[in-house]
């Protein structure tokens, strides 16, 4: 599947579920990831890509240094892999502390290994 349906789709339900989606560019920066996502204070973002299609480099290096920073990011390659992440995410912005949950979800960036 195209990245391009992946991410509508992705940004569509994100926002369904009281999101603040953001296209993440930053001009002269390669391996920014595509989306970033807000909500109650959490924040997370997604790097959208081809069925099939792995991170590049440089998208790895972006996840290590968001994981350090302690925001959960993923890559999805398809609709499911993303909606699911979304849900995470929404629970974990739902929570009275969300904070240990989104900081645990924040180490895994195993999404982006080739």
């Amino acid at each position: 599947m195209k990245e391009s349906i992946i991410e509508a789709d992705g940004v569509k339900y994100a926002r369904e579920r009281g999101w603040s989606v953001y296209k993440w560019a930053s001009p002269g920066s390669q391996g920014i990831h595509d989306r970033l996502h807000f909500k109650n204070g959490v924040s997370f973002s997604i790097e959208y890509k081809t069925t099939g299609q792995p991170a590049t480099p440089k998208q790895r290096t972006e996840a290590q240094r968001l994981k350090a920073a302690g925001i959960p990011c993923r890559c999805c390659d398809n609709v499911q892999d993303a909606r699911d992440f979304i849900d995470v995410m929404t629970s974990a912005a739902a929570d009275d502390d969300p904070f240990l949950e989104v900081a645990m979800l924040a180490c895994d960036i195993s999404s982006f290994d080739p």
